[in-house]
């Protein structure tokens, strides 16, 4: 998956995780593995920093709300001084 396994807990919550997982959180529906995401901006994105766009880019793409950064300190990462 791109932006890692989704966490068991995450899905137990779901209103509709029956109809995409399993019981053990494995995915009912597989489709092609995807490519990482560096590997995707190293294709479309030319500016500045590309390290720290991906490092940006996963923060704010983490499955686990609970684990997402707030905005401020999204807001202070090092990334968006480069653009």
């Amino acid at each position: 998956m791109r932006f890692g396994p989704y966490p068991l807990a995450l899905i137990k919550r779901g209103k509709y995780s029956d109809i995409f997982f399993k019981e053990d959180g494995s995915q009912l529906y597989s489709n092609e593995e995807k490519a990482p995401l560096a590997e995707i901006l190293k294709k479309y994105y030319k500016g500045p920093d590309l390290e720290g766009l991906t490092q940006f880019l996963e923060m704010v793409f983490r499955l686990d709300p609970e684990e997402r950064p707030t905005l401020r300190n999204l807001s202070e990462h090092p990334w968006l001084s480069t653009t």
